[in-house]
C-alpha cells in the first residue's frame, strides 16, 4: 500500500459538449484527452474501488477515499481549478 503525507486533490471532468476529458491535480490542469467514444448514461448507484465486468464485480482497490464530490454537470475550468477546499460553483449548464 502506498503511504504518503501529501494528499493530491484530483478533479476529473467529462465535458460531453466539448468531447473532452480533463484532469486537474491540486488546482492545475494536468492533462486533457479527446473523448470520441460513446457517451454513457450513468444510471444506478455510484461505486468506487471495484470494477463490473461481464456481470461480476472484481479488481477491488486497496486504499482509502475521502472528500468525494459529484456534480451533475461539467465544472467550469475556474471551479475545477479551485485550490483545495470546496469548489465554488459559478455556473451550472
Amino acid at each position: 500500500m502506498l503511504t504518503s503525507t501529501f494528499a493530491p486533490e484530483p478533479v476529473g471532468v467529462f465535458d460531453a459538449d466539448a468531447g473532452q476529458l480533463l484532469l486537474y491535480v491540486n488546482g492545475r490542469l494536468s492533462a486533457t484527452k479527446a473523448y470520441t467514444g460513446t457517451d454513457w448514461n450513468a444510471v444506478g448507484p455510484v461505486q468506487f474501488g471495484r470494477r463490473l465486468h461481464q456481470g461480476a464485480y472484481g479488481e477491488y482497490a486497496d486504499g482509502r477515499l475521502s472528500d468525494v464530490r459529484l456534480y451533475p454537470t461539467a465544472l467550469p475550468p475556474a471551479d475545477a481549478a479551485a485550490p483545495g477546499g470546496n469548489a465554488t460553483l459559478t455556473q451550472l449548464d
